[in-house]
């Protein structure tokens, strides 16, 4: 009710969401059973929980593309996009949904946050598509970006070296990844050799200076940062010297680089006169990567990045800014969200609602998203009972189904990696387990670590929920991507050697009468 009552008074609160890329549960600092340890510097993101709320039971997709899917438009990963596929794939019998990220016909957050007179802007990771001008952020309703396509890109020349993106694609790994509003900025292309999260704060710092606070603000900010390669700017490593494993020290001073990075957004928002009218939430994309040379730490959870242990989904997470009511602050919410609530949380929020017309006309999956207002507000608790996770994993309260082969099965220390056991490879997707083919069945509220699989002890419980979990898998979405298109790189070489969209309207109507 103080929502509506604020949103009539003509002030909607700016809207702040920061995304972290591949950021371990243990590299944080604000869980309320954090092991303290030098190496975990994340001062900013610390005094924020202590100002907001901890989400502590917040899922995510367990790699990069479907969960930044989810995010921009309400649905379950399961039901929009569940692989990382290059943004060069394209299959010309389908163009709706025949290319990498989000189908076209779905509406994202940025387009419905402007109904509500947001001005919207993104800085940061896309990897949700590029095919289409519509794939582009510009197409998803954001008014400007600067940013990159794929998976990763070097953060020195945003170029695609096989350490970036562990694949060669179709364009050999040549070009470069960065644009800024899907052209070659000039900015960088000027200033070539500077780190790349710096043209993203650089952005989103003058996208809040220059805001007209009259309009309500919905800013995207979504690091690169922690994915590899792991590279960092020296003067920050050296903070880190006293780790003596390599791939740590980086991985612990690009964490304590995000954490400097987020305390100068809240500064500008400070400076602007915004905090007080501003919701800011900051959450991973996934789990955190254990492998070589990824070297994250979600310790003391199970598994990482790529498998259905909570160390692969759940994530670091937490709301805070001046609109978080006051008793609210410096608390723990132990409510399931999912990263497709956010779509629904900031729509109700604005005021609007979550309906997708244009996805139901197209006969597309609709918006899975429930909003959490309540939740952030302390009006309301545990609206979300369950999350379909992927495939092969379905929570319903406390409970959690585990099926499959599934990858990074394993448990770190708190000195993770090279104190505490073997690191694994990246490929084949290392440290593979069969434990859980027939199903395993863990209490996450009681059993955090998935130490203890209840699958016969509670036989029962996990009869029905593999029942429910094949049912609700009936209605996955998983269309043909295609195959990599040579047009991608064609594009590439006429905008001076910069990825970007490589179809028109004109080429995606040639194939749909070529395919009638």
């Amino acid at each position: 009710m103080l929502v509506l009552v604020s949103l009539l008074a003509g002030s909607a609160p700016h809207i702040v969401l920061v995304l972290a890329d591949d950021f371990g549960w243990h590299n944080a600092g604000f869980h309320p059973d954090s092991v303290p340890s030098d190496e975990i510097q994340t001062t900013n993101l610390n005094q924020l929980a202590k100002e907001g709320v901890v989400l502590d039971r917040h899922y995510s997709y367990k790699i990069c593309s479907p969960s930044r899917c989810s995010i921009q438009t309400g649905r379950l990963p399961v039901h929009v996009n569940v692989v990382n596929t290059a943004p060069e794939v394209f299959n010309r019998h389908d163009v709706v949904s025949g290319f990498a990220g989000i189908p076209r016909n779905m509406t994202g957050i940025a387009t419905r946050l402007q109904e509500a007179g947001y001005r919207t802007h993104m800085s940061g990771k896309w990897d949700v598509g590029m095919a289409t001008y519509e794939h582009t952020p510009l197409g998803r309703g954001y008014q400007s970006w600067i940013g990159y396509y794929h998976h990763a890109n070097s953060y020195w020349n945003y170029g695609l070296p096989f350490e970036s993106t562990g694949e060669v694609n179709i364009c050999l790994n040549q070009f470069t990844d960065l644009s800024e509003n899907n052209t070659a900025g000039k900015r960088f292309v000027t200033n070539p050799a500077t780190y790349e999260e710096e043209w993203f704060l650089e952005r989103s710092r003058e996208v809040i200076m220059a805001h007209d606070t009259s309009r309500p603000l919905f800013l995207f900010h979504s690091f690169h940062i922690v994915h590899t390669p792991l590279q960092i700017p020296t003067e920050y490593l050296s903070r880190f010297d006293f780790i003596n494993y390599e791939n740590r020290k980086k991985y612990a001073a690009m964490v304590y680089y995000m954490d400097q990075v987020i305390g100068q957004l809240v500064e500008a928002l400070k400076m602007k006169s915004m905090w007080e009218n501003t919701l800011l939430v900051f959450f991973s994309d996934n789990g955190g990567p254990v492998y070589s040379p990824g070297s994250s730490n979600n310790f003391p959870l199970k598994g990482g990045k790529y498998s259905d242990f909570e160390g692969g989904i759940r994530v670091n997470a937490l709301a805070s800014g001046g609109w978080i009511p006051s008793n609210r602050r410096g608390t723990v919410s132990k409510d399931l969200i999912h990263i497709s609530d956010w779509y629904a949380t900031f729509l109700d929020i604005a005021g609007l609602d979550i309906a997708d017309k244009q996805a139901e006309k197209a006969g597309l999956p609709l918006v899975d998203g429930i909003s959490q207002r309540d939740v952030l507000l302390g009006s309301k608790h545990n609206l979300r009972t369950s999350i379909h996770v992927s495939e092969e994993c379905l929570i319903e309260g406390h409970m959690k189904l585990v099926m499959g082969s599934q990858p990074m099965c394993m448990w770190q220390g708190p000195t993770y990696p090279n104190a505490t056991g073997v690191q694994p490879t990246f490929l084949p997707k290392g440290m593979v387990c069969n434990d859980c083919v027939d199903g395993c069945l863990f209490d996450i509220f009681a059993d955090p670590t998935e130490h203890h699989d209840l699958a016969i002890e509670k036989s029962a419980t996990l009869e029905a929920m593999k029942a429910r979990l094949g049912k609700l898998n009936e209605n996955n979405f998983n269309p043909n991507r295609g195959h990599p298109d040579i047009r991608a790189c064609i594009q590439a070489i006429k905008n001076h050697g910069f990825y970007g969209p490589f179809l028109s309207e004109k080429d995606l109507m040639a194939n749909r009468m070529e395919v009638l």
